[in-house]
Parts: structure tokens; C-alpha cells; sequence
């Protein structure tokens, strides 16, 4: 069995509750201490929601694992969570702490939420 085969990168319908990525729009002006930034102006950082019914979209085997477990014993395992699975890096261009007057490019690792799995 393919644990990454059919990840879900969007939820379908307005009714899933079931864990899905979901769009969250960052602005960087609306963020204190982040005027140095200046590209992008916003991204779609995403985020993570729903519900991990038993066998549902397991990131791994482990999560596959615990979630049979959860279902046999509720008390003594945790229920596995919806978290990101796959993340995405974003470019940054910003003024130089040392010289405002001059632009710098940095990559912000692991920042964009781009498929979500139980885990």
C-alpha cells in the first residue's frame, strides 16, 4: 500500500471536515516586525484541518499504526492529528539590517503548507 499515492492538497466540497489543507493568506503588513520584507507583500502559507478517522490518509506507517490502535483502545493511544505533510519554501526579499539601502534574498524553509496527512 502507497502511504503518498491520492494526498489531498485541497479540500473538496464544504462539507469534508475531514483533514485537508485549507488557504491562509499572510500579509506581511499586518504582522509586526516584518516591514523589511519587501517581497512578496502576501502568500498563501495554508493550514491544516480536519478530522483522522482510522486508516484515513495516514502520513506514514506509524500514523497508520496509531490510528488502528486508537480505534481498539481511545483511552490508552491518541487519536493521530491532521498536520502538513508537505512543505514548500518561499523566497524573500528584504533590506539588509546592516544597509537599508540595499536588498537582500533569503529562502524561508518548510513556510508553505502544501498537502495535508494523519500523523
Amino acid at each position: 500500500m502507497s502511504l503518498h499515492k491520492g494526498r489531498r492538497s485541497k479540500c473538496k466540497g464544504n462539507n469534508n471536515k475531514k483533514c485537508c489543507r485549507h488557504e491562509l493568506t499572510v500579509m506581511f503588513k499586518d504582522l509586526e516586525g516584518f516591514d523589511f520584507i519587501v517581497y512578496p507583500k502576501s502568500f498563501d502559507a495554508g493550514y491544516c484541518k480536519g478530522r483522522c478517522p482510522p486508516r484515513y490518509n495516514p502520513a506514514h506507517h506509524h500514523a497508520l499504526l496509531q490510528s488502528l490502535l486508537w480505534k481498539e483502545d481511545r483511552k490508552r493511544v491518541p487519536k493521530p492529528c491532521c498536520a502538513p505533510s508537505k512543505l514548500d519554501e518561499l523566497q524573500i526579499v528584504y533590506y539588509d539590517e546592516n544597509n537599508t539601502t540595499r536588498l537582500s534574498m533569503s529562502q524561508w524553509k518548510s513556510i508553505k503548507v502544501l498537502e495535508c496527512a494523519c500523523s
